[in-house]
């Protein structure tokens, strides 16, 4: 039996309206020096905020007043020591996420901000925003693989030849339904988002192979397929649905831990928390148990939406082929074609959004706020209602049903996706994503002033006076013995990561010393090396917030609309 999470929900109504490497100084307002407490020229900010709200602005701004009349702890005027520098001990998501963007109250300084301090917190936490520059890549890696490899391209024709094929059947009646009513804005078809936590990420190839989709259900006997512990297995699933008209109740919600029968890896475990002792409990189902009840209760003939939904739907799908070769009534895999994905259409319609697309980092750019237990079945569908709330009202503003003599319809939600042409539709897909959209304008190397900035790892040679000192330190932290190898080897030897810092120390000749392991010798050789930089500017690949250039009208640096945002959360 299928077990709701106990909470209380109140019915509510989700209210959806239709309505080569250049190392040269670029003017940026995230440019941050000593200078940075004087006033700035207008002129070099000249900016009108496109994106905020959508509208032009009569006067320009200057971010400089902006941060200085933001009165909060990380960011704003806060981010800023005395001398214009940015101090990096207050940047990153982690203290940012204390300072939530509250949208009931958000006036336009508090958005601008937040988002220059979202710019530095990926430029800290997320080593995608470096990789992610001219020199390297033209787009996210992400967003390459989802949308522009060819062999994405060839995924997405195959799935729009499919939708065609299945939208004049009848097995999907909500294909030719607006998406929302004209009248109400609201959702006009059941949808279900579900979300999957798994032992790992090794899929079934058949999972989605439509001949397997088209027999399983009438094969006698069972089709050969890769089922069983070869391939991972789903051990939560979280669902909402969502019911015509935007209603949910409080027995429309489940968060059901599954027993895979099979061991859970540390990794996997490290990423969801989840645990072999929390699934092997005798109360947790196996998945035979429960998929029927759950495809019959909770999927239906509903429109299916899923974050990443070709990694979901091979897992649900898998889990039915096992089914159907243990039981006589067959149960039919889901049509990838036929759901609805947030993942894809964000990066179709916000490309440059964030280095990373992961559900959590995408959810902080549009929203200024984390979702509570991510990476957890139930908050991760939740989160995903956002983005899929975001994606329709977008594209909703961006429809003129005027030229059609149609409202948006589920199936040009979906054709949209897979990259076809919707009537209507003022958005234009070149390399997959929305062509008004600049990669050049959307991120820079920014020269930015800094005050605790880790710059890697490096045992500094000590001056002839301070040589007694040096080694009577370095004697006691790790005995004499390693002592001598870090001046043999190590002395002045400069590096940017841990790992490379780690892997040097180890191929140098290090030994375990006392109670401690060669292991912990190196962490505490590390703690002792690190190197800082106070007062000096880093060049930084970040988001730009600066202005639209070159005379476009369009939201060229790719930040989010927010008055839709502010839709969402309110």
């Amino acid at each position: 039996m299928i077990n709701t999470i106990p909470i209380k929900v109140q019915k509510q109504d989700i209210q959806i309206s239709s309505n080569k490497k250049n190392l040269t100084p670029v003017s940026h307002p995230l440019m941050l020096t000593k200078a940075h407490l004087q006033p700035v020229s207008s002129e070099s900010f000249k900016a009108h905020f496109i994106p905020f709200l959508g509208k032009k602005q009569e006067q320009p701004f200057d971010i400089t007043e902006i941060l200085q009349n933001t009165d909060k702890i990380y960011q704003g005027k806060g981010l800023i020591n005395e001398t214009g520098c940015i101090d990096w001990n207050k940047t990153g998501w982690e203290n940012l996420r204390k300072e939530p963007l509250d949208w009931e109250k958000a006036k336009k300084q508090d958005i601008i901000a937040f988002y220059h301090a979202m710019a530095l917190a990926e430029a800290k936490d997320n080593t995608k925003a470096i990789r992610f520059n001219p020199d390297n890549v033209p787009e996210p890696l992400a967003t390459y693989h989802t949308i522009k490899s060819q062999e994405a391209q060839d995924m997405h024709a195959k799935l729009l030849s499919r939708l065609d094929k299945l939208s004049s059947s009848n097995d999907a009646e909500f294909l030719n339904m607006p998406l929302l009513d004209n009248k109400t804005g609201n959702i006009n078809v059941d949808v279900t988002v579900f979300d999957t936590e798994t032992t790992g990420i090794k899929l079934n190839p058949s999972a989605l192979d439509y001949e397997a989709i088209d027999e399983a259900p009438n094969q006698q006997p069972p089709p050969i397929t890769l089922t069983g512990n070869d391939n991972d297995r789903i051990i939560q699933i979280g669902a909402v649905k969502i019911k015509k008209g935007n209603k949910i109740d409080e027995k429309d919600i489940l968060n059901q831990l599954v027993n895979p029968e099979k061991a859970i890896p540390s990794g996997a475990t490290a990423v969801h928390h989840i645990t072999d002792e929390m699934v092997s409990s005798p109360n947790v189902p196996n998945m035979n148990k429960i998929l029927k009840q759950f495809n019959n209760e909770y999927l239906g003939n509903n429109l299916i939406v899923a974050y990443n939904a070709k990694f979901d739907i091979s897992m649900l799908n898998n889990s039915i082929f096992e089914y159907n070769e243990k039981n006589s009534e067959k149960i039919k895999p889901r049509e990838l074609c036929l759901v609805i994905d947030p993942f894809v259409l964000i990066q179709r319609i916000h490309p440059f959004l964030g280095a990373s697309k992961k559900l959590t980092d995408q959810h902080k750019f549009l929203f200024g706020k984390d979702f509570e237990g991510a990476h957890d079945a139930l908050a991760d569908a939740t989160a995903t209602t956002n983005i899929l709330k975001y994606c329709c009202l977008y594209l909703s503003k961006h429809y003129h049903a005027e030229q059609t003599g149609k409202p948006l319809t589920v199936k040009d939600l979906l054709s949209f996706q897979f990259g076809g042409k919707v009537n209507g539709l003022d958005i234009e897909l070149k390399n997959g994503y929305d062509q008004s959209k600049s990669y050049k304008n959307s991120y820079k190397l920014t020269p930015v002033t800094v005050k605790n900035y880790p710059d890697g790892y490096k045992i500094e040679k000590p001056k002839r006076k301070e040589t007694k000192e040096f080694t009577e330190k370095w004697n006691n932290l790790v005995g004499e013995q390693n002592t001598q190898v870090i001046i043999d080897e190590m002395l002045g030897r400069h590096y940017k990561t841990y790992e490379h810092f780690s892997d040097a120390i180890e191929n140098s000749g290090i030994e375990p010393f006392n109670n401690l392991d060669k292991k912990d010798v190196i962490k505490l050789i590390a703690e002792h090396s690190k190197t800082v930089l106070n007062d000096e500017t880093k060049l930084l690949w970040l988001k730009n917030l600066e202005p639209n250039q070159e005379n476009q009208q369009e939201n060229l640096n790719d930040m989010p609309d927010f008055e839709i945002c502010k839709k969402v959360m309110t």
